[in-house]
This record gives C-alpha cells, structure tokens and sequence, in this order.
C-alpha cells in the first residue's frame, strides 16, 4: 500500500488480513475505500461486520442502512441490523428489523431474539405487527399471547382481542381472564357475553369487580333487583369504593315508570313538538343548567325556553319563558321546586311553579307533585291563547312505580285539573309491563279521563276511556346506540257534551306508534324520539317528536 497508494485492491487485501488479526478498527476504513471498486452489497455488509466487531455501532448501523435502501429483504442484513439498533437502544428500530425477518423466514433463534426485543418495547402500534407474527410462529406461548390480546385491547381492536382471550381462556380458566374478557365483550355492547363472564368469574374467585360489572349492567338494563344484589356483594368487598357508591345512588334514583319519562338534573337541552288534525301546534325549545355549589345532595336549576304555537284565532304565537329550581335530596326522598313565567306576544306573564316530593327505592318510585302551567300544551289547543292572556292550569298529580318481580312492572298515576275558566279535568292512568323474551316485552294499558263541563274551546268529554295492548321493542347499551321501538292499539269510548260535538257515546280503534334512538358516550348522550297516532274518539291524529342532548360529565 506505501509503495502503491492509489491501489485500491491492495487496501481490501489488507483490510482482510487486519480483520483477521483482530483489529477491526484499523480495517475499517479500507473497507470503505474498497467501496469505489467493489459495489457488491457482500463487501458493504463485510464492512458492517467489522464495524460491529470494533465497536462502532453508529456506522455499522448507516451501512446496514444503505443496504437495506438497495435490496429490503436481504436477511443476512436485516438480521445484523436488527442486533445494531438493539445494542444501541433503538428497539423500535429492532422490532421493525424483526417483523420483516419473521415474515420473510422465521426459525427458532430469530423468534427467540425477537421475542427478547419485544418485551423491550412499550409501543404499542409498533410491537402488533410482530407480535402477531410471534403468536403465528409459536402459538402455544400463553404469555406471548396474553401480551397480544392486551395490545390489541388498548388499541381497541376489540374483535381480535377477544378471539385472543378465547384460545387463553380454553387452554387455562382464570378468574381475572374471565373478567378481562367480560371487560372487552362490554366494551363491544355484548352484554349477555359480559354477563356471563363476569357470573363465570366471581363464581371461581369472588370480587369487587366481578361483582360490580354485573351490577352496572344490569343497572344499564333497568333490572333493577339484580343490579342491587350485585352492588351488595361489591359492597361486602369495598363498601366505600366511589363506583359502589355511585352505582347505588344512581339506581336508587331510576325511575320504572311504564309510560312517562323525567330528564335527570343537570346539563340538558331539549327541543319538541307537536302537531294534530285540528291545526294545533307546539314546538319548544329548552335549556337547563344544574350545578351544586353547596353539597352533592342540593342542586340549583336554571333554565330558558322558547315556544311557538298555532292553530288558535290569532294565528302562530310566539313566547319565551324561564325559571329557576331547587332539588333537595333527604336520603331517598327527593324535593324538587321551580318557579318562573311565561308569556306570549309581549303579553301579560303566565307564573308557573312546581313542587314535587319523590319516594324512591330499588324497585318502587313513589312521586306527588303540583304544578301550575299554561294550559294550551296538555288541552292541544291554541283556543286559550288570547292577545293579553293565557290560559293557566294548576295540577295535583300522584303517582307510583313499583316492580312486582324481574319481569314485571306496573305504573299507576292520577290526576286533578284545576284550569283558569273555571273548568275541571280528572285523569288516571295505568299500564303494565311484562318482560317476554330478550328486548320484547308486552304492555297493558288503560286511561279514563273528564271534564266538568264541556267548551268548544277544546276537547272536552264528559267521559273518556281507553284499553290497550301493545308491544315495546328495546335494546339499552351502556356506550353507542340504544333504540326501542312501541305499538300501542287500544280501544276508546267517549260521551261528550260540548255545543257542535256529537251525542251520544262513540267509539274508535286508536293506534300509536313511537320509536326513539339515543347516543351514550363517556361525556355526552344525544337522543330523538318520534311517534304519530291516533286520539280521541273520531278522526282526530297527531304527529310528535323532539331531540335531547345531556352533558354527563
């Protein structure tokens, strides 16, 4: 090389002979030199070897690179740059290595060097494509496995992860691998799966968990005496765990009721309408913020809404309205107070109030309210509209809900009337509901209502009276879509005494049909309903609907 310096040969000849005398370090800048006459990618990755050998990472890992640029499934060099980027730190440059040497040709030492750089590694969008190559390799490797089906779970690749804790739980039975699936089969809305998983693991080894899980579902699906059998045994583990406690007030709280329907306090938004045969319409819309600045059993409301309506001599009226509220909780009697005011057309204030105490326990509700409103909602009539005054109504109502086992509940409500023209109207109301099969259940319903004196200012009986039987559809999820679905016939008499109404007692075949959709997610829930039937005794027909939205955090 002295005597002949511009020889390039002779440097690979002599970075060779260095090599071979252990001295990588001087080699390998003649390797590199060589590079000018021999571009096989054999001397490049010889080169690589003897810069591995000296110690030099950094630069085996840049020629190993540009080898891999010109042919990416060489497997001698992904092999060695696996090893590079793993002695210098970088496993998730030796997790990509290994990926492509698993798919390209596995064998026992590379499974075994890339399972040993994986459990390295906390990435877990990087670690999936070579653990699912692993697990193919050696699928009899539970831990291996384990570690797959909790990635895929993380990054909600449900669906798989659950195949994965299928193939664990047939191999071993565990109690926490039970209740790790239950958890993901939640997860996917399988709640008959999650059930039974969680049943299956508290029945092996009983838990806090375990137990909980079938308590919040069930709660979910307004099974209310199971979900509070399953917080009792939460409670013997944890009696002061949030989610025990919470869980318990939450059910506490559910209301059964068959055919009405109360919003929860807090964040809500609501719009409705209605819109009948007669020319009759309503549309709301309504926006209640609750707070508790003084303790969690104190809640102060506030809310304002918007109104329209029509049908009456003086055509579309327009109003706005508002009140404030107070609910009070005295361990499971709760009292809930408003008061506020409405006007339309820049009229005379209608005041509306509310004072409603409720009796709640896990399978019986228990509510009396009065109320004084503007009377033209329930009437459906724009009639009692007039240009400097509205209609008022003042309400007494009771009510009570009580489940009479698992699949039984039955509602019963009355109520007196007292309107502002002197008029009075009475009402009750009962309906039962039986559950048959999965989401279907049969109801029974039947109202009687009268008047003390009959108006041409709206409907007015002096008796009316209704029997039905009907179907309700419903499937409830914890997260993502819940819809139902209800068919209501049912048979109606009516005498009135109305001027211009018929004499004589009439009859007619109704029909209602109504569905409603919600969305659940973790901070906010959404819901529509929609519905049309038929009223009434004669051809009478009404369309409603609306839209619902609640911040649940």
């Amino acid at each position: 090389m002295a005597e002949y310096p511009g020889e390039v040969l002779y440097r690979l000849v002599l970075a060779r002979a260095l090599s071979r005398e252990g001295r990588p370090g001087d080699a390998l800048e003649h390797y590199v030199a060589a590079f000018d006459v021999d571009t096989t990618l054999a001397l490049r990755e010889e080169a690589a070897d003897a810069a591995v050998a000296a110690g030099n990472l950094d630069a085996a890992s840049g020629l190993l690179e540009r080898i891999l640029e010109r042919e990416p499934e060489r497997e001698s060099a992904l092999l060695s740059y696996g090893r590079v980027r793993a002695r210098l730190g970088d496993n998730a440059g030796a997790v990509r290595a290994f990926e492509r040497l698993m798919a390209l040709d596995p064998d026992d030492a590379r499974f075994a060097e890339a399972r040993g750089v994986l459990f390295e590694v906390n990435d877990t969008e990087l670690t999936l494509p070579l653990l699912a190559r692993l697990v193919a390799y050696r699928p009899e490797d539970d831990a291996l496995r384990q570690r797959y089906a909790q990635d895929l779970e993380r990054t909600q690749r449900l669906a798989l992860a659950e195949v994965q804790y299928d193939t664990l739980l047939m191999r071993a039975p565990s109690a926490p691998l039970l209740l790790t699936r239950a958890r993901v089969r939640s997860a996917q809305n399988d709640l008959d799966g999650a059930l039974a998983d969680a049943a299956a693991s508290e029945a092996r080894e009983p838990s806090l968990e375990a137990a909980l899980m079938q308590a919040e579902i069930h709660r979910w699906r307004s099974q209310r005496e199971l979900s509070r059998q399953g917080y009792a045994r939460a409670a013997s583990f944890a009696p002061d765990d949030p989610r025990v406690v919470e869980g318990r007030r939450l059910l506490a709280e559910q209301r059964r009721g068959a055919l009405y329907y109360e919003p929860a306090y807090g964040s809500v938004a609501s719009s409705n309408g209605l819109g009948d045969s007669d020319g009759f319409g309503s549309v709301s819309l309504r926006a209640q913020q609750g707070s508790a600045p003084f303790t969690s059993e104190m809640v102060l409301l506030a809310a304002g809404e918007l109104h329209q309506v029509s049908g009456g001599p003086l055509g579309p009226q327009r109003g706005i309205g508002g009140d404030i509220g107070l609910a009070r909780a005295f361990g499971r009697l709760n009292l809930l107070g408003r008061v506020g005011l409405v006007t339309f057309e820049g009229g005379t204030p209608v005041p509306t109030a509310t004072l409603e105490v409720a009796k709640r326990s896990p399978t019986r509700s228990l509510r009396g309210a009065i109320v004084h409103a503007p009377a033209y909602e329930s009437l459906r009539s724009a009639n009692v509209i007039a240009p400097n005054d509205v209609l008022g109504a003042t309400t007494l109502v009771g009510s009570v809900s009580t489940q009479l086992s698992p699949r039984l509940e039955v509602f019963i409500q009355a109520d007196h009337t007292m309107l502002g023209d002197g008029n009075a109207r009475s009402v009750g109301v009962g309906a039962a509901k039986l559950a048959v099969r999965g989401p279907l259940s049969v109801l029974y319903t039947a109202s009687a209502a009268r008047f003390a004196d009959g108006t041409a200012d709206y409907w007015s009986p002096e008796i009316f009276v209704t029997q039905g039987v009907g179907v309700d559809v419903r499937r409830n999820q914890p997260r993502g879509w819940s819809a139902g679905a209800r068919l209501s016939p049912a048979l109606a008499w009516a005498r009135e005494t109305a001027p211009g109404r018929p004499t004589g007692m009439q009859s007619a075949l109704q029909a209602t049909l109504a569905t409603d959709a919600t969305w659940r997610s973790e901070s906010f829930e959404i819901g529509l309903f929609a519905g049309y039937g038929q009223d009434r005794a004669g051809t009478y027909s009404a369309g409603f609907g609306g839209l619902r939205a609640r911040l649940t955090r």
